[in-house]
This record gives structure tokens, C-alpha cells and sequence, in this order.
């Protein structure tokens, strides 16, 4: 290290470790930037999750009220089951819920008649 006008020059080659004042910064900011941001992907996930939870335990059969007193044909009850994975174990369907919202594949809507 030469001393060149005032400033401290590092010469080439040379390996430094970083000061102490730097780390101590980086360090900071990355506490409070990780901090707040784990908190929230927390929140989200539990909010997430609490839907999921509330949903599937519903009392009673989505399938069938989609079609409210009116009983549904057989071929499409197993086919909308099917389509939309409620014949799958609740960890599969749970898995499944979170790939599609990580995907972006937020459902399609129903149509609705007048």
C-alpha cells in the first residue's frame, strides 16, 4: 500500500480483506432488507395456506354446488373432479394449489348463465 497524496493506494496483485466498516455495512443492510422481506413471503405463505385450508374444508361437496340443488349428470361430476383435482389426496391437491399459483395459473372462471 503507497500512500500517494493523501490517498491510500492498494497495489496491484496484493490480496486485502475488506474493512471492517464495510462488512459492518453490507451486513446491515442485508438484515434489513432480508428481515422484512422473510416476513412478508411468511405472511403470504400462511395467508396462502389459510385459504387452501378453509376452502377444502368446507362442509360439503364443490362439485355439487356448482350445480346447487339440482343433482349433476354422473359424467360430468367425475370429469370436473377430475379436471379440477379433487380426487387427489389434500397434500397432492395443496402441492398442486401452490405450483399453480407459483406459475401464475390462477383458475379459469366458470360460466355463468344468465
Amino acid at each position: 500500500m503507497t500512500v500517494r497524496g493523501g490517498r491510500t493506494q492498494r497495489c496491484a496483485g496484493r490480496a486485502h480483506s475488506p474493512s471492517p466498516r464495510s462488512t459492518k455495512a453490507v451486513t446491515a443492510t442485508t438484515r434489513t432488507t432480508l428481515g422484512p422481506t422473510s416476513a412478508c413471503g411468511a405472511s403470504l405463505w400462511a395467508a396462502v395456506t389459510l385459504v387452501f385450508v378453509a376452502v377444502t374444508q368446507l362442509p360439503g361437496d364443490p362439485v355439487r354446488a356448482l350445480f346447487g340443488f339440482q343433482p349433476p349428470p354422473q359424467e360430468f361430476y367425475v370429469r370436473i373432479r377430475s379436471d379440477h383435482h379433487f380426487d387427489e389426496p389434500l397434500p397432492v391437491q395443496y402441492g398442486l394449489y401452490l405450483g399453480d399459483l407459483l406459475t401464475g395459473d390462477w383458475g379459469r372462471g366458470l360460466p355463468i348463465d344468465p
